[in-house]
């Protein structure tokens, strides 16, 4: 199908399960594609991978005589249902709802029911018949594609290397120059953004569906009063302090490729010293074209410096300084178009009537998210470099994300610096909190409030919780290792690979440890079973073992600062090379 229709198609590495978990084929190509119904102009998109063959003619047989009353008249997704015949596309359950309608005709018994959908009436059912073939076959469909769990392993092989530094490729530089065209500041510093769309805009209704998700948001949090009270709590704030605004009824009737309706869901996060929840905003969420807001959104390129890179830089000062930009992506405005593709439906309790609400400023769950928040602070810092140099260049090099992670190597450069990242953050309408220095003196002139009431930092890539991690303790300015145990009482190969992926290493602290588990993955793949099937007892041993040493890991401390003297002017660093022998020694499967 894919050369008859000389399609464009992207490389795209993904393993397909079927039945009993057996991998039924590697899908190398990804292709996005259109379909209308035969009787209609509609249009549907459709993220595809390509594999040889899908399965066997479909039926399997030729119905050769059928009285079936009940479907006359019906436009009929196939009206040739009853010739065998090869099938192009299977369409996966993030398309099939979708496409589903309301109705259903069932017929008398041994007769198949016909269910209508956006394509037409979709037959199914038990069919009799007198084919005598010789070959029975019975036609299963049933597959899923595995992604997530193989990046997450990958990532987990790759944390040790050094990543290699990349040019902007031409449609990040697109997104650089939308971004400067299109970006400025208000009356009192703030900055104001557009969303980067791409050239095409074909999004469907968003509405039905966001509607459903929050029905189902709804009764979860009547079910949990706690949660109940935090989501309340939390959309509270975001309406007091301006970051969204009730849509006027003369507003309500955009078309739906004006706007788009975001469904949210709660993340808690017990270990944050402030917001325990936060309210994530699903601009995944397909429309009836298939399209979500996120598809139509450039990402834009990474900007910041890796993790790795402002660690170590990081253990190079002898005084260390830490922050965090309060509700850093809140404080940036979209324009007033770009707001309408950011409702939402939100009410306090069931008994009120179902409100529409747009979110003004940059949301967390947008594609672009990232970007348009890190190159706004970078936007800031080069305007404001003059005035402020030395924060300027901190603003630059030494955030992740949110996370201020710095230092000096004197108090008296380190209160300098304080001060200025403060004074240049708060042109832009970023303010600082949480600061940390192994130094309290240095913290001594800022108000309690601006402080942190923790002494420990959790260090982490994103926000998925880790089974191992490191923090930084202000206090005795050393990193430890933060351990979360599994509880799983017998992994399948599927969750104790995912657990094995959780771990968190960008230093490489825990490699002596890795090293045992990286060897375990490959004891694993050696058992050649199935990824639902419980591991063999020999895995089972080596990892309750490990699980069961796991909490001393707790008691290693690492100093943060390299150096003994900040004086010096020379620092080495040595390594080696393995020869390719020993490392087919170490990683031969």
């Amino acid at each position: 199908m894919l050369k008859n229709l000389n399609l464009p198609f992207y490389e795209s590495e993904n393993t397909i399960l079927g039945l009993d978990n057996k991998v039924a084929a590697y899908a190398t190509k990804r292709v996005e594609l259109q379909l209308s119904p035969h009787f209609s102009q509609d249009i549907f998109a459709v993220n595809a991978l390509v594999v040889k063959e899908l399965t066997c003619n479909l039926p399997n047989f030729i119905v050769s005589k059928f009285d079936w009353p009940h479907i006359n008249g019906l436009q009929l997704a196939d009206p040739s249902f009853y010739i065998s015949r090869p099938v192009d596309m299977i369409l996966g359950a993030d398309v099939f709802f979708d496409l589903i309608l309301y109705g259903k005709i069932s017929g008398t018994k041994n007769q198949p029911s016909a269910l209508n959908s956006k394509l037409g009436w979709l037959l199914s059912g038990k069919v009799p018949t007198a084919c005598q073939s010789q070959k029975k076959v019975t036609s299963l469909i049933n597959c899923h594609a595995l992604l997530d769990l193989q990046n997450q392993i990958a990532k987990f092989w790759e944390v040790e290397s050094i990543p290699d530094a990349s040019n902007l490729s031409e449609e990040d530089q697109r997104v650089e120059k939308f971004y400067l065209d299109h970006t400025r500041r208000n009356r009192v510093g703030r900055y104001v953004v557009s969303l980067p769309f791409k050239n095409d805009n074909a999004l469907g209704d968003s509405k039905v569906q966001a509607k459903r998700r929050f029905f189902s948001l709804e009764k979860r949090l009547q079910a949990n009063p706690e949660l109940r009270d935090r989501y309340v709590k939390f959309m509270q704030d975001y309406e007091h302090l301006g970051h969204m605004q009730l849509v006027p009824n003369s507003e309500l009737s955009k078309p739906s490729s004006k706007c788009f309706h975001l469904p949210h869901f709660g993340v808690v996060r017990e270990q944050s010293e402030t917001t325990k929840l936060r309210v994530v905003f699903d601009a995944s969420a397909k429309t009836d074209s298939n399209l979500s807001l996120n598809d139509i959104l450039h990402t834009g390129p990474k900007l910041q410096n890796e993790l790795f890179n402002i660690l170590l830089k990081f253990r190079c000062h002898r005084i260390a300084l830490t922050g965090d930009i309060e509700k850093m992506f809140r404080q940036i405005l979209f324009n007033e178009d770009d707001v309408e593709f950011q409702r939402i439906f939100w009410r306090e309790i069931p008994e009120e009537s179902l409100k529409e609400y747009r979110l003004l400023t940059v949301t967390y769950g947008t594609a672009c998210a990232p970007y348009l928040s890190i190159r706004t602070i970078q936007q800031l810092a080069e305007k404001e470099i003059k005035k402020f140099p030395e924060a300027s260049k901190v603003a630059l090099e030494d955030f992740y994300v949110d996370d201020l992670i710095t230092g000096t190597n004197s108090k008296e450069d380190a209160k300098k610096l304080v001060s200025q990242v403060i004074e240049l953050m708060k042109k832009g309408g970023f303010p600082i909190r949480k600061w940390a220095s192994n130094e309290s003196s240095v913290l001594e002139s800022l108000p309690t409030e601006l402080r942190s009431s923790s002494e420990s930092l959790h260090i982490e890539e994103d926000h998925l919780m880790k089974i191992l991690g490191i923090i930084w303790n202000s206090k005795e300015d050393t990193f430890r290792i933060n351990i979360s145990p599994p509880n799983e009482v017998r992994p399948t190969k599927r969750q104790l690979l995912s657990t094995i992926a959780k771990i968190y290493d960008p230093l490489g602290f825990l490699s002596p440890t890795t090293i045992q588990l990286k060897i375990l993955m490959q004891d694993i793949w050696k058992e050649n079973i199935s990824w639902d099937d419980p591991v063999t007892d020999c895995i089972f041993e080596s990892w309750t073992q490990f699980k069961n040493q796991m909490k001393h890991l707790a008691e290693i401390q690492i100093p943060r600062y390299l150096a003994e003297d900040a004086t010096a002017k020379r620092v080495l660093l040595i390594g080696f090379v393995m020869p390719p022998s020993v490392r087919t020694l170490l990683f031969s499967t």
